[in-house]
């Protein structure tokens, strides 16, 4: 669903459904985000307080995350572009702030 996400919005950028539709996948990536963190420190212990370290998972499912969606949803409304700058700020602030032993645990 990303890419027919992204391709639409590409096409179509300044149009409000392709970027309500992006964020629709986005509030669901979100959420299975969360799931997968949740279940993963549930099944390692020893590695739970690292796994609820990390940025996405403490704003994932709190109610910064959800306000953050909120307001995306309502600004869409007058300037949908602006889904594509959040999300590429968002993909920045990750690839820096990620420990990098993130993947040996």
């Amino acid at each position: 669903m990303v890419p027919v996400a992204t391709g639409w919005l590409g096409r179509f950028m300044n149009h409000r459904a392709p970027a309500y539709f992006f964020l629709l996948i986005l509030f669901f990536w979100d959420v299975t985000y969360h799931a997968l963190s949740k279940n993963l420190a549930q099944q390692n212990p020893d590695v739970a307080p690292k796994i609820n370290s990390i940025l996405a998972n403490r704003v994932a499912g709190s109610w910064r995350g959800n306000l953050g969606l909120v307001g995306q949803a309502i600004i869409i409304y007058f300037f949908s572009p602006v889904i594509l700058i959040v999300t590429a700020v968002e993909f920045a602030t990750m690839a820096f702030l990620i420990p990098k032993e993130s993947d040996r645990w």
